[in-house]
C-alpha cells in the first residue's frame, strides 16, 4: 500500500508540472485492448486521441479519460522517478502505444502501471481484464518489462567522423549512439536510419554537397584541394529517432488519469566535424626578376630583384605550398640560384635557351624562405663595359625532402629577358698634360696653369686646379700628395670648363707669400645622362710634377747712390764762432750733430763717403749669396706631367 501510494504521489507531481509549452488533445474513446467483461466497463489497452495518437493511463483506479480534453507537455524528467523509469516509459509509450492488435495494447497498459504503480494490487490482478486473454497479455507484459530493461535509451547522439588521406582523398562516416540503460553507449546497428549530410570544401562524387546517408556506411568525397591546406567541413542530422527518456504527458482539468502518449515527435540529433591536412597537390613557383640597374658603370655593384610568385595550372594548387604539422606550418622553402652572364658585345635577344658559351660574372643563391613576395640577390661587381643579363633557376633538389621537396616544381627563367639587362658604357680618362705658366715668380704676381688635354671623346666636364703652397721646401718631382694632400697649405683653387679635346688656361691665381708652390688638379667628370651614365668618369692627379712647380720670392729692395765720406781739414785756430748750418734734409737727429758734421767741412764729408761706399758692398754681397742658395738646380720649366684618372 505504501509504494502505490508513493507511486501516485509521483504522478500526481508529473502530471502538475509543465516542462515545455501544453498543447491541447482530446481522448475520443477506447484504442486497442480488452473490455473486462466481468463488469462491463473496466478498460485493459491503450486510448484514442483526436490527433490519432494512441496512449497509455498512468494512475490506475481514477477515472476514465474519454471525452477529456487534455493539456500535454514533453520532458525528459518527471519528478519522483529515476531516469531510468522514464526512459523506460517512454520506450514503452514510443513502441507500443500505437500497437494494432489488442493482446500488445492491453500488455503495453500492465507495463506501464507496473512502472507508475498498481494501487496495491498485482499485474495477474489487472490482467484478468482481458478475460480468456489474460495469460498471454500478463506474459506479454513482462516481455515488454525485459526488452524495456535493456533497450530502454538515456539519451542519443549522432557522431561523424571526417579523414582526409595524404593523396587529397577524404572519407565520411555518420552514426548513431544512444546511451542504454541497461548497457550504457551502444553503435546504432549500421543502416537503421538515414541522415541528412552537408559538405563545406567538398563534394560528393556526383559534384553535389548535399546526401541522404544511412548512419554507419563511409562515403568518399572529394575535397577541393586548390589552396595549400585541404580544409573539409561535414555536418550530418538525424531526424525522427526513436530513442531518449523525453515522454509526454497529458493532464486534465476534469481529474481523469493522466494519460502517457506515443511521441509525436522524435528525437533528432546533429553533428558536425572537420578535418584538414596539408594538400597533396604540387605547385609552380614563378620569377618575375628585375635588375637593378639598366645603365651602369664599370665598377658598379648590380643586385637582381626576385618578385616570387605562383603559376596556376591543372592539377597545381594556385598558392604556395607549405610544410609542417597541424600545430606549426611553414612555406616550402626555395632556393633561386642567379646568374649575372657578361659581358656580352650586343644586347642580347630574349630566348628559351641560353648560350652555352657566355661568360659568368658571379653565381649567388637567394633562399625564399617566407612564400611569395620579393626578393633582392647578392650584389656583384660589373667588370667592364658591355652588356649583363642575370638568369634564374630553381630546383626542388634544394629543398629538403620533409619540408616539401616532392611537391615543388622547377622553374627556369628566359635568356634576355629586357628586365634583366644592365648595359654598361665605357667610361673615359682623358689624359691632361699640365704646366705651370712661370717657374719663378715675385710676391704680389699672379700666376695660371696651361692644361693640354686629350681623349676626352668631345665632353665637357669641370677641372678644379689647386695651387698648393706656400711650402717651405719644394716638394719632390713624383711625390703623391694625396694621403696627405687634406693638411697641405692651399693658396687658391680655380675650376676650369674644359670642352672636349684641346688646350685651356685656367684664370690665375694671385701669390701673396714666398715660399714653394705646386699645381695639382681633380675633377668630378662629365655630367652624367638620364640614365646615370658619364662619359668622363672622375678623375685627379695630386702628383707633384716639375713642370707644375713655382717658386716665389721677395722683390730684391733699391740699392742707395754712392757718397764719398768727408775730409777733415786740417786744425786751424779759430779766431770767430763758425757759421751755423740749417737742417733740412734729415730727420730724428738734433742740430747739434748736423752742426758738428757741418764743422768737419770738406774733409768730413770725404769720410762719410768713402764709409757709405764700403757698407754698400757689403750689404750687396751678402744677398747675392741668399739669393744664389735659393735657386732650385735644373731647369723648372723644361718636364710635363700626364693626369692619371682615378674614376
Amino acid at each position: 500500500m505504501a509504494a502505490a501510494l508513493l507511486a501516485l504521489a509521483t504522478l500526481a507531481a508529473l502530471v502538475a508540472l509543465p516542462a515545455t509549452p501544453a498543447t491541447a488533445v482530446s481522448s475520443t474513446g477506447h484504442g486497442r485492448g480488452h473490455l473486462w467483461k466481468g463488469d462491463g466497463f473496466s478498460w485493459l489497452g491503450s486510448y484514442r486521441l483526436d490527433d490519432g495518437r494512441f496512449a497509455f493511463c498512468l494512475e490506475v483506479g481514477k477515472p476514465s479519460p474519454v471525452g477529456n480534453d487534455y493539456a500535454t507537455t514533453t520532458s525528459e524528467e518527471l519528478p519522483g522517478l529515476p531516469s531510468a523509469q522514464v526512459a523506460k516509459l517512454a520506450y514503452i509509450a514510443r513502441t507500443w502505444a500505437a500497437a494494432p492488435d489488442d493482446d500488445t495494447a492491453a500488455a503495453g497498459q500492465l507495463a506501464v502501471w507496473s512502472l507508475t504503480g498498481l494501487a496495491g494490487q498485482t499485474l495477474e490482478h489487472y490482467a484478468q481484464r482481458a478475460n480468456e486473454r489474460a495469460d498471454v497479455v500478463l506474459q506479454r507484459a513482462r516481455q515488454m518489462l525485459a526488452e524495456a530493461d535493456e533497450r530502454a535509451t538515456l539519451s542519443v547522439r549522432a557522431e561523424i567522423k571526417l579523414s582526409v588521406r595524404d593523396d587529397g582523398g577524404a572519407i565520411v562516416r555518420a552514426d548513431v549512439l544512444t546511451n542504454r540503460v541497461g548497457s550504457g553507449a551502444t553503435l546504432v546497428p549500421d543502416g537503421l536510419h538515414t541522415g541528412s549530410l552537408s559538405l563545406a570544401g567538398a563534394t560528393f562524387a556526383d559534384g553535389t554537397t548535399r546526401a541522404e546517408i544511412p548512419n554507419g556506411r563511409r562515403v568518399t568525397v572529394l575535397p577541393r584541394t586548390s589552396g595549400s591546406v585541404v580544409r573539409v567541413r561535414a555536418d550530418v542530422t538525424y531526424s525522427g529517432l526513436p530513442y531518449g527518456r523525453a515522454v509526454t504527458v497529458g493532464r486534465s482539468p476534469a481529474g481523469s488519469q493522466a494519460l502517457l502518449f506515443s511521441a509525436q515527435g522524435t528525437v533528432a540529433r546533429g553533428a558536425t566535424d572537420t578535418s584538414e591536412t596539408i594538400s597533396p597537390r604540387p605547385f609552380q613557383p614563378r620569377v618575375v626578376t628585375t635588375t637593378s640597374s639598366a645603365v651602369a658603370s664599370a665598377g658598379a655593384m648590380l643586385t637582381d630583384r626576385l618578385d616570387v610568385g605562383v603559376e596556376p595550372g591543372d592539377g597545381l594548387l594556385d598558392v604556395w605550398g607549405i610544410h609542417g604539422d597541424v600545430t606549426e606550418r611553414r612555406p616550402v622553402p626555395v632556393t633561386v640560384r642567379s646568374r649575372l652572364l657578361g659581358p656580352l658585345p650586343e644586347a642580347p635577344v630574349e630566348s628559351a635557351e641560353w648560350p652555352d658559351d657566355a661568360p659568368v660574372v658571379c653565381e649567388v643563391a637567394t633562399v625564399v624562405d617566407n612564400g611569395p613576395g620579393s626578393y633582392e640577390t647578392t650584389a656583384c661587381r660589373l667588370p667592364s663595359s658591355g652588356h649583363f643579363v642575370w638568369v634564374e633557376t630553381i630546383s626542388p633538389d634544394d629543398t629538403p625532402v620533409d619540408q616539401g621537396r616532392d611537391r615543388l616544381r622547377p622553374w627556369r627563367s628566359p635568356f634576355g629577358v629586357a628586365t634583366e639587362t644592365t648595359e654598361v658604357k665605357e667610361v673615359l680618362t682623358p689624359s691632361i698634360s699640365t704646366r705651370a705658366e712661370t717657374a719663378e715668380a715675385e710676391i704680389g704676381a699672379c700666376v695660371a696653369d696651361g692644361l693640354e688635354v686629350s681623349g676626352a671623346g668631345g665632353a665637357s666636364f669641370d677641372v678644379e686646379s689647386v695651387l698648393v703652397g706656400p711650402l717651405p721646401e719644394p716638394v719632390a718631382d713624383g711625390d703623391d700628395l694625396g694621403d696627405r694632400f687634406e693638411t697641405l697649405p692651399v693658396a687658391g683653387t680655380v675650376t676650369t670648363t674644359v670642352d672636349g679635346d684641346g688646350s685651356v688656361t685656367t684664370p690665375c691665381l694671385p701669390l701673396t707669400e714666398d715660399g714653394h708652390y705646386v699645381f695639382v688638379f681633380r675633377s668630378n667628370g662629365s655630367a652624367p645622362d638620364a640614365q646615370g651614365h658619364q662619359v668622363v668618369g672622375p678623375f685627379s692627379d695630386l702628383v707633384a710634377h716639375r713642370s707644375e712647380m713655382v717658386d716665389v720670392r721677395r722683390p730684391d729692395e733699391p740699392t742707395p747712390p754712392p757718397s764719398t765720406p768727408p775730409v777733415v781739414p786740417p786744425t786751424t785756430p779759430a779766431t770767430s764762432p763758425p757759421p751755423t748750418v740749417p737742417a733740412l734734409a734729415f730727420t730724428g737727429t738734433d742740430g747739434v750733430g748736423l752742426t758738428l758734421l757741418g764743422g768737419l767741412g770738406t774733409a768730413g764729408l770725404g769720410a762719410s763717403a768713402l764709409l757709405g761706399s764700403a757698407l754698400v758692398r757689403r750689404i750687396r754681397g751678402i744677398r747675392s749669396r741668399s739669393a744664389a742658395s735659393a735657386l732650385p738646380n735644373g731647369d723648372a720649366m723644361g718636364l710635363g706631367r700626364n693626369a692619371e684618372g682615378d674614376a
